[in-house]
C-alpha cells in the first residue's frame, strides 16, 4: 500500500461539478497509455473520484 504525501481536498456544492472533474479525468486517461506514469498518478484520482461522486449522488434529495 503507497501511502500518499501530499493531500488535496476540494469542496462541491454539488455532485454535478464532481461529475464534471470526474469526466475530465476519465477523458485524459482514455487518451493515456496504461503504462504512462501520468496514468499510474491519475488512476487513483480517477477510481476516488468515482466513488466521491457515487456519494454526493446518494446524499442529494
Amino acid at each position: 500500500m503507497k501511502t500518499p504525501l501530499h493531500a488535496i481536498n476540494i469542496d462541491f456544492s454539488h455532485s454535478s461539478e464532481a461529475m464534471e472533474l470526474f469526466k475530465i479525468v476519465k477523458a485524459r486517461l482514455d487518451w493515456l497509455s496504461p503504462s504512462s506514469p501520468e496514468f499510474a498518478f491519475l488512476h487513483p484520482v480517477y477510481l476516488q473520484l468515482k466513488q466521491d461522486v457515487e456519494l454526493l449522488e446518494s446524499l442529494e434529495v
